[in-house]
């Protein structure tokens, strides 16, 4: 029998990646070519062998993951993409620059640029968010098609999504932000409303499904899933509860035919509901450790469903049936844990191409003999090249709503907190009881100079509740305290009053936190 995988190439880079590979075929000649950011934007032949003219250079490293569409209307397509150097790039397939970019914002653009038209004249805009707490559209030669800020400014990492879920046919634009609220605008940047709150800072993507008696829905994650829309009919038994904050991003597909859409989501286990927010049998699954990573979904096999592949913190490519079930010769082992989210395409002789990044830095590529692709596939970051984080796909009405799931209830305590490195990376670790119980859990710290406050939640991390403090070039003062609370309960803080206060950046960890103490005061 023909394996399922078969390794094809692994290729370093001099940077750590956490941006999600793009597939696609950028020069017209049937073969997928693949984009990953980094230290540089990566342009490498379906073979894992570097193009001519890449890779490309930003004033920063690329932790946006970049998006293919075209841009220009002239039918060819362009690769864009965001830079922690506040710019948005724009690049031809051949690698260069296309007139007009970059265009610059006033922060990192972490935020995934998506590519749809918004004005009906044939050619994509670029819908992208930026630290500096705006939503930008631009159109193809770099000009401002309109700019939306969110009140407050929040930072916008998430990736917006671009579908018709207002009930009227027409797209609209709707992302998450670190004010915890999902906002949404009209295709032509009025109109913004907030549609959406949850209890932690919104990172994750929405995804969108289109059900036949219901309209567009939007499916969003942050202290839990959601799944509602801008107009007046929100499904009641949303949301659902992990045990963790969720970064990953929601990949909706249908797994097996005729069981209607499946909502897959990443935490501290790896999710896969009905959409009506019944837990499909056999999920959720353990792979490894914290998924951080959002999942794709299409036929690895051949067999007619769609597996689900994720990546893990364990630095493993995970791969389950519709039931749940490992798929044999999986997990795919890479170098580091992964961050970015794996991408499949077909390839013209058969079979298909899948893709992986790390965070040590390196490009892994195998082929898949058995692997089919059809419509409907989720297969790579905000299910296509585009990134709009549409399922193309209308299913049909669902039995009316379950009921909704009951809030968690039951007191957590809160005992103290350490620094360790971890895969280069800081990271504080909580000590505590129950924490899984708490609606919000998170680190807030402050960079001496910066004057931002950065809300960072804890994520369960086998058993243990992780937050990552940002990469730091060289050696900063860094400011923290832990902020908690459950449902109906007041706030706590640990410590009662102050910051801790240590070192970090480029070199090694300096600085001592104090012994563990327990936390029980209000904030």
């Amino acid at each position: 029998m023909t394996a399922l995988v078969e390794p094809l190439f692994a290729r370093s880079t001099r940077g750590r990646i956490s941006s999600s590979p793009l597939l696609a075929d950028v020069n017209g000649d049937g073969w997928p070519e693949i984009f990953v950011g980094g230290d540089r934007l990566h342009g490498l032949s379906w073979d894992g062998v570097p193009m001519p003219r890449w890779p490309r250079r930003g004033q920063l490293p690329f932790a946006s993951s970049p998006a293919f569409g075209d841009i220009q209307g002239d039918g060819r397509g362009e690769v864009v993409v965001g830079c922690d150097d506040g710019g948005i790039y724009a690049f031809h397939a051949d690698g260069d620059p296309v007139a007009g970019w970059p265009q610059a914002t006033d922060a990192d653009v972490f935020s995934t640029p998506a590519l749809a038209d918004l004005d009906g004249d044939g050619a994509s805009e670029i819908v992208v968010g930026s630290d500096d707490g705006c939503v930008r559209a631009l159109r193809g030669d770099g000009s401002t098609m309109w700019t939306a800020p969110i009140p407050g400014r929040p930072f916008v990492s998430a990736s917006p999504t671009v579908a018709a879920f207002d009930g009227d046919g027409r797209p609209g634009v709707a992302v998450g932000a670190w004010d915890r609220g999902l906002h949404a605008w009209a295709a032509d940047g009025t109109g913004h409303r907030r549609i959406g709150a949850a209890g932690h800072v919104v990172w994750s993507s929405a995804a969108s499904v289109n059900l036949e008696d219901r309209g567009g829905h939007l499916v969003w994650a942050a202290d839990r899933v959601h799944v509602t829309s801008a107009g007046p009919r929100v499904a009641s038994q949303w949301p659902r509860a992990t045990d963790s904050w969720i970064v990953s991003s929601p990949a909706v597909a249908e797994l097996r035919s005729g069981e209607g859409p499946s909502i897959v989501v990443g935490s501290e286990r790896l999710y896969t509901w009905d959409v009506r927010g019944r837990l499909r049998s056999g999920w959720p699954v353990d792979v490894g450790d914290f998924v951080w990573s959002s999942p794709i979904a299409f036929d690895l096999d051949g067999d007619g469903a769609r597996e689900v592949l994720v990546g893990s913190w364990d630095g493993g490519i995970h791969a389950l049936r519709p039931d749940g079930r490992p798929v044999p010769g999986f997990p795919l082992r890479t170098g580091g844990p992964i961050f970015s989210t794996p991408a499949a395409a077909p390839l013209p002789r058969g079979g298909g191409l899948l893709v992986a990044a790390s965070w040590d830095g390196s490009i892994r590529g195998w082929t898949l003999p058995r692997a089919r692709f059809r419509p409907g596939d989720w297969a790579q970051f905000r299910g296509a090249a585009d990134r709009r984080g549409a399922q193309p796909e209308r299913f049909a009405g669902i039995e009316p709503d379950a009921a909704p799931e009951p809030e968690a209830s039951g007191g957590f305590a809160l005992e103290g907190a350490r620094i360790e490195d971890w895969n280069g990376l800081r990271r504080v670790v909580l000590s505590g009881s129950n924490l899984e119980a708490a609606r919000r859990l998170e680190l807030v710290y402050e960079i001496a100079g910066e004057g931002r406050r950065h809300p960072v939640p804890f994520v369960n991390s086998r058993g243990r509740f992780v937050a990552l403090v940002q990469p730091l070039r060289i050696p900063r003062i860094l400011r923290f305290h832990v902020e908690a609370e459950g449902a109906g309960e007041p706030p706590v803080r640990w410590p009662s009053a102050g910051a801790v206060r240590t070192w970090t950046g480029g070199g090694r960890l300096r600085g001592v936190l104090p012994r563990p103490r327990t936390a029980t005061d209000p904030a």
